[in-house]
């Protein structure tokens, strides 16, 4: 019988998502119409892959996902000796295309290679992050005060590995501070406003700076200070040459000069002590003849030769103050050593390859210098703090690098001694 049946119309379920079509039966009018689903393609059968299971950020993920996993798999050894098993087990009798194949898998030898270096790099680079951080972690710890105060010495060590070359004294035996000066040009042309007003300032830079280290300060003393200035007319000229300001005979001898009243001067040395010098320019920043400092831990015991210091005789009803007394020796008694006498004793340096030195270009009058003379606990003496620096050689240099016209240099240099509790 001729099939008569046709479609009558389609129609969309949204509900259920799917195409119906209503089918009539011609040659039968009391039919029924009768629905049946359309078969859809498999291209959209398969859309709710697309859809739902591998939407944007779906497949965005597998992507990066898969790129980051894949070179893990190559790096895997197993993986790759794994192919290399598979490979190698070719017969020689096999098809020369597959031969061919087999033998290309030497190349992966570069991707295992580039792999294995790849990784032990960013591991090393690892392992440097975290050591950083546990150092960093242990500063936090080690500087809580009671910690501190008990593990002096492991802060030191901690501390001075990571930030403190240049910013403590105790390290390299010098540190370098912003430190600005309230002292005007004028008053450094005064000796008295600089022995009351600077002076002031100084012992406030010193007991910001030294009582760091878990150690409280009992007392500072400043000696004297010294004005330099490079002018041919100057009593003062920059030294050019490697020392250091006292050995310990000499600074014990400061200290009994210096240090009023005399009973208290026993007690006192024997606690922590040390000689420090406060050095900045004035005027403008020192690009002419700059200050050197050389590091404590590159010298040597050996480097220190001691150098006899003259002094002119002193007049009787003399007070002993030297301070803003400089004159300029003549020319023509500068050989004789007539009129003087040696009254201390300072430390030449011997060149050594180790010596490593340090300077603070155009260094500013708003900055100064911390520079250890001596040190009762520190360098290689009996009874030494361990870690703790000794003395700093420094000089001043000529600066192949001035410019013309540059100012000549003008600093002040103040001799102090900080006795701890």
């Amino acid at each position: 019988m001729e099939d008569r049946t046709a479609v009558v119309y389609g129609k969309k379920d949204w509900k259920k998502d799917e195409i119906i079509e209503t089918r009539i039966d011609l040659s039968n009018p009391t039919s029924k119409p009768k629905q049946r689903q359309k078969e859809e393609p498999l291209r959209k059968r398969l859309g709710f892959i697309r859809y739902t299971a591998l939407n944007v950020y779906r497949r965005l993920f597998t992507l990066a996902f898969i790129s980051n996993i894949i070179p893990l798999i190559i790096y895997l050894v197993k993986v790759l000796n794994f192919l290399y098993l598979i490979f190698g087990s070719v017969p020689r009798l096999a098809l020369t295309i597959i031969k061919r194949l087999a033998y290309r898998i030497f190349y992966l030898g570069g991707v295992h290679s580039g792999t294995g270096v790849a990784f032990f790099i960013y591991i090393a680079v690892l392992a440097l992050i975290y050591s950083v951080f546990a150092l960093r972690l242990s500063i936090i710890v080690l500087a809580y005060p009671t910690i501190r105060r008990k593990y002096y010495d492991i802060f030191k060590f901690v501390h001075s590995k990571v930030s403190s070359f240049g910013a403590d004294i105790d390290v390299a035996g010098f540190a370098v501070y912003r430190s600005p000066s309230a002292t005007t040009l004028e008053d450094f042309e005064d000796d008295k406003t600089i022995r009351t007003k600077y002076y002031a300032e100084v012992e406030a830079l010193l007991r910001e700076r030294l009582e760091h280290s878990g150690q409280k300060l009992k007392r500072i003393e400043i000696f004297d200070h010294t004005i330099r200035r490079h002018d041919p007319n100057a009593a003062r000229q920059p030294v050019q040459q490697v020392h250091v300001d006292q050995t310990p005979k000499a600074a014990e001898a400061r200290v009994r000069r210096h240090i009023t009243p005399k009973e208290e001067v026993d007690a006192l040395l024997q606690k922590r002590y040390q000689l420090i010098n406060v050095w900045r320019p004035i005027r403008h920043p020192a690009t002419d003849f700059p200050l050197a400092v050389i590091n404590y831990r590159t010298t040597a015991p050996e480097d220190l030769v001691p150098v006899s210091l003259l002094y002119p005789k002193r007049n009787e009803g003399d007070d002993g103050d030297d301070r803003g007394k400089e004159i300029k020796p003549s020319q023509e008694t500068l050989d004789s050593l007539e009129g003087y006498e040696v009254k201390s004793k300072t430390y030449g340096v011997l060149p050594n390859e180790n010596h490593k030195l340090y300077y603070i270009k155009d260094i500013t009058p708003g900055e100064a210098i911390l520079i250890k003379s001596f040190a009762s606990k520190g360098g290689r003496l009996p009874g030494r703090k361990k870690g703790v620096s000794g003395v700093t050689p420094y000089t001043a240099f000529i600066n192949p690098q001035m410019p013309e016209g540059t100012p000549g240099r003008e600093s002040i240099k103040v001799r102090c001694s900080g006795f701890y509790k």
